[in-house]
Order: C-alpha cells, then structure tokens, then sequence
C-alpha cells in the first residue's frame, strides 16, 4: 500500500514493487494520485538523484511514430524526468489525438494535464494557469518551433540528445509511451499508469 501526505502537490516518488518494477508516484494538486510503471530495480538510485534535482531544468524531447514510420518530436524545457513529464504522458496523453494535439503546440516550457487554458482567465510567462501546459508559441508570442523529423527510432535516440539538449525521450507508438533516459542506460522502458484515484 502506497501513503502520501495529502500536502503535497506535483512531488515525484519513487517506489519499488516485490517485483523489482520502479515506480514513480504523482500527486496532482487535485488529489488524483497516480502510479506509474517503468523500468527495473537498477535504475533506482540513479532516478533518486535526478527525480528530486530542482535546481536545473531536466530537458526533454517528446515524439510520437507518424503513419510513414518517421517520428516528429518537440522539445520540453522543464521536468523532463519520468516521475513528472513521464507520469503526465502516460496519464493524460495516453490516445493518439491527445498525443498529436499537444505536439502540434510545438516547443514547450512545460507540461501539464489540460492542453488548453481556460479562456477566461491568463495565461501567460509571468501568470501561469495552473495544471496547463505552456506552450513557447501559444501562449508567449514565440516563433513557432514545430519539431523534429527522425527517420525511425533509431535516429532519434541519436540526434535528439544533441538537437534538444535531452535527458530524456519519450515516445509515443502504437498507443502506449516509452522513456529512454541518457544518464541510465542504453534501452527504452514503457511507461503505463497503473493506478490513478482520488486520495
């Protein structure tokens, strides 16, 4: 069984299971507490260290397979790591239209649940809307940065590292998300929300 203290809002936790399958434990500042699956017992205490670093931005690339076979991906500037951008993907992203919809936005700041911010109320650099992804184009006036094309998996594990400053890639295939993380090792893990409730 899993506690969390119901203050806390957005905080990443690790957990293993009997198994030796590394958790990331969410909980949204509405209380739904999600857990997501991903990776094994060796990437424990590398994830520890880089999961709870708030002093620098952890940068990202997420991507999704096209109908030719090639990937677009985008960049993300903040909370790339799994326990954060991974557990929104898996969690609020998980359908092709979701996927598409938020690459579409281009580069982002950061990630959130709710791709559109309400109309009536701000959002911008200096007055966020909470939960909601900020997009560099949409919502700060920037040139639109539509992404990357990779010929195939491969290229991108490649050249994203460089052409994003990423520590981590996502990607989205076949109606699941995966991770690749540069500072663990040389393989990509699925990631699946195993359980999302209210607290």
């Amino acid at each position: 069984m899993l506690k969390v203290q119901s203050e806390m809002k957005n905080i990443p936790t690790i957990n293993l299971d009997n198994k030796g399958l590394l958790h990331w434990l969410y909980l949204h500042s509405s209380g739904i507490v999600c857990v997501v699956k991903g990776g094994v017992r060796s990437l424990a205490e590398r994830e520890k260290t880089n999961a709870g670093d708030k002093n620098m931005s952890t940068h990202a690339a997420i991507g999704i397979v096209q109908a030719d076979g090639t990937i677009k991906a985008i960049y993300l500037h903040n909370d790339g790591y799994p326990g954060f951008a991974g557990a929104i993907l898996a969690g609020w992203y998980n359908t092709a239209e979701k996927a598409e919809a938020l690459i579409a936005l281009g580069a982002l700041s950061s990630i959130g649940e709710k791709i559109e911010p309400d109309p009536n109320k701000p959002h911008t650099y200096e007055n966020w809307q909470e939960d909601v992804v900020f997009a560099y184009h949409r919502d700060r006036g920037d040139e639109l940065r539509p992404g990357n094309i990779y010929k195939n998996k491969e290229h991108y594990q490649q050249a994203a590292k460089e052409d994003f400053w990423a520590d981590y890639l996502y990607l989205f295939r076949d109606g699941k998300w995966f991770f690749y993380g540069f500072k663990i090792r040389d393989e990509w893990f699925r990631l699946e929300t195993i359980i999302c409730k209210q607290n």
